[in-house]
């Protein structure tokens, strides 16, 4: 801890991706808990006990910046906010302004320079800041993507929750109120999965480990776009799920739903050991909850992979699935 010059007591922190390619800085308030999610992809959350406060995040790395045609990239955005239906154009967010076009000065219609999150960052109780880690260069791929990864934190009141044998799984980043973390037991969701024989059977795309670290893939931009495309220059939502979300590195609804037909098998059969079950489990739970109420419209491709993944999310965690 140290004293500010307006003399307050804080705490500096420092967090940092699964991955250890984005990290962010700043200062909490005493008292305040930096804990990770058990997320596949970790996230952060700052828990700010009793005593109130706010967060200032100082920094991060990879700074913001801009790419040789002056394009932002490596950007972040502060509480982005879900697509409405039937609003055609998904809300505006900071994290990339690059558009994949026979222009290459082209711009992303998505992008907004005003919601790109200025340093230092205030954040208050009920706040998230997502922060994107660009791919670069770019993908010339149709159904790419122009983010690596997402990385967020986000401040709550009280206290961590705490229960034996259960796992910690971020809020749902793109949301129009406040949510806490959720617990879940893996150990017990395993325990209670049918294992049905797998003899002469094979994935339709075999490579257990390559496709379970994509399903593994933090889906957090997903609530904010799920437009196939957005005029000319696209900015869909294949543009900002993470790269390499779907098999052949494609984010299209079909390459997204070809590899969970690959991998969710696992759940009920004994393809796979348990180490290797509870971690599709994890993706799972992680994954659905990032989806899991995305208007999906007659967007067939975003129905066909958000579906499971957000059905089998409520299921696991004792939800309603009548809606």
């Amino acid at each position: 801890e140290y004293t500010t010059a307006s003399g307050s007591t804080e705490q500096p922190f420092t967090a940092t991706s699964s991955s250890g390619d984005v990290t962010i800085s700043g200062i909490m308030p005493p008292g305040a808990r930096l804990i990770y999610t058990d997320d596949p992809q970790r996230q952060a959350i700052i828990y700010l006990g009793g005593g109130g406060g706010s967060v200032e995040v100082s920094s991060r790395t990879p700074a913001t910046t801009t790419d040789a045609y002056g394009r932002t990239i490596h950007g972040s955005t502060l509480n982005p906010q879900p697509h409405q239906i039937p609003t055609d154009a998904p809300p505006a967010h900071g994290y990339d302004q690059r558009a994949r076009t026979s222009v290459n000065t082209d711009v992303n219609v998505t992008f907004s320079a005003s919601r790109v999150a200025q340093f230092p960052l205030a954040m208050q109780a009920n706040d998230t800041c997502s922060f994107a880690l660009s791919l670069v260069p770019a993908t010339t791929l149709a159904k790419g993507s122009y983010i690596r990864e997402y990385f967020t934190l986000t401040v709550l009141e009280g206290s961590p929750p705490v229960a034996a044998g259960k796992k910690v799984f971020a809020p749902q980043v793109v949301r129009s109120s406040p949510m806490g973390a959720i617990l879940a037991d893996v150990d017990a969701i395993y325990a209670s999965l049918p294992r049905y024989s797998a003899d002469g059977t094979a994935p339709p795309v075999d490579n257990f480990e390559g496709n379970i670290e994509r399903l593994e893939k933090f889906q957090c931009s997903l609530r904010g776009n799920f437009k196939a495309t957005v005029s000319g220059t696209n900015g869909g939502f294949g543009d900002f799920m993470p790269h390499a979300s779907g098999i052949e590195d494609s984010n299209y609804g079909r390459e997204l739903a070809c590899l969970q037909t690959a991998l969710l098998p696992i759940l009920w059969t004994d393809a796979a050991d348990e180490a290797t079950t509870k971690r599709v489990i994890k993706a799972v739970l992680s994954y659905g909850r990032q989806v899991d109420g995305t208007p999906t419209g007659p967007n067939g491709g975003i129905w066909t992979f958000s579906f499971p993944m957000a059905y089998l999310y409520r299921h696991f965690t004792g939800q309603d699935l009548s809606r």
